[in-house]
């Protein structure tokens, strides 16, 4: 009678495929739940900006009629398990989110222009982190 199932050099080789796998599954699983948790910082420091955005607007594009949270009309969003805090820089404008630690403390900052025009600095360190 011939015997059917598989052999335990097939079972290895299945083992080893899925192990390469995993291997290179995980750093990217990690990743890519590190930049949902980053979308928090992103979403608070967008608030802000939509804010400044309309008070620059109304202010013809002075950046220091629009440098606090009381100019803009709100409070500093509210710490999160992902967002440590936002702020903004006086006179400069910037708005600078940090994350906390599940995000590895990034921080995602925006520039206004003189024209209104909104940019993310190439200093945020969320950039090379591959989080915005």
């Amino acid at each position: 009678k011939k015997s059917q199932g598989f052999t335990l050099i097939e079972l290895m080789i299945v083992v080893a495929i899925i192990g390469i796998l995993a291997a290179v599954a995980l750093p990217a699983y990690q990743t890519y739940t590190k930049k949902a948790k980053f979308a928090d910082v992103v979403v608070a420091v967008g608030n802000v900006k939509s804010a400044m955005a309309v008070c620059l607007n109304i202010n013809n594009n002075v950046l220091a009629s629009c440098d606090s949270f009381t100019e803009i009309g709100l409070t500093a969003p509210a710490a999160t398990d992902n967002l440590d805090k936002v702020e903004i820089t006086a006179t400069t404008a910037l708005i600078t989110g940090t994350g906390k630690a599940t995000v590895d403390s990034k921080t995602y900052i925006m520039e206004p222009s003189s024209t209104g025009v909104f940019s993310r600095k190439s200093t945020s360190t969320c950039i090379a982190a591959g989080l915005c």
